[in-house]
């Protein structure tokens, strides 16, 4: 006889959220009429599927920028601080959740010499308009896909760059602090469980053993 299992629909509806964050780092709607530069970050991350370990130990390539706000950002002039870039764009689901915990670690060193940047391939209104709308407290620099398109395997992607202007890591979403040996479906998130339960601790011993 097969084994059947039933779980009913609003059990199932429950953990919508967490079993598309799991799945994937980004939902693209096929039906959705996408602007070029959706598309071409779209494609980028599918060329750039490849390990980025690469990198690692590896000078950031020089930027010269203007945030949102109209200040110039130069790479060289960084150099002494240590550096996280996050990668976002306005309708990714795991950028949105990150953001309380991203927001809390730019508090926790402010004033130990770090500086905290965003960048996306968006134009400067969409990314202002997505920082006022959450809060998001990084310096973003707009329409920047060209650059950092070499550092893209999913979304949200976060850079930690040492004084020196050396990749020391790069990792993904802000992880969630979930027991991997219990059933997934023990587990009842909803978005703002999610944000509860995620974890920036690895993102705090990185900056901590950056010099």
């Amino acid at each position: 006889m097969p084994l059947t299992i039933q779980i009913s629909l609003d059990s199932f509806m429950k953990y919508i959220p967490i079993l598309l964050l799991l799945c994937c780092g980004c939902f693209f709607s096929k039906n959705t009429k996408r602007p070029s530069k959706q598309l071409r970050a779209i494609d980028d991350i599918r060329l750039n599927r490849q390990d980025l370990g690469h990198w690692l130990d590896q000078p950031l390539p020089p930027f010269a920028a203007i945030s949102i706000t109209g200040d110039s950002i130069y790479s060289d002039s960084l150099k002494g601080n240590r550096i996280i870039i996050n990668l976002f764009f306005s309708k990714c689901a795991p950028c949105i959740l990150e953001i309380k915990h991203l927001n809390e670690m730019r508090k926790h060193y402010e004033n130990q010499n770090v500086i905290f940047l965003a960048m996306t391939y968006e134009d400067a209104i969409t990314a202002a308009n997505f920082a006022q709308k959450y809060d998001f407290s990084y310096s973003i620099i707009p329409d920047y896909l060209d650059y950092y398109k070499p550092f893209i395997r999913s979304y949200p992607q976060n850079i930690f760059i040492d004084s020196q202007g050396i990749i020391r890591a790069i990792k993904g979403t802000v992880p969630l602090n979930v027991d991997p040996s219990a059933p997934i479906l023990d587990a009842p998130f909803t978005l703002e469980d999610m944000v509860e339960n995620m974890d920036p601790s690895q993102f705090y011993k990185i900056i901590d053993a950056m010099e």
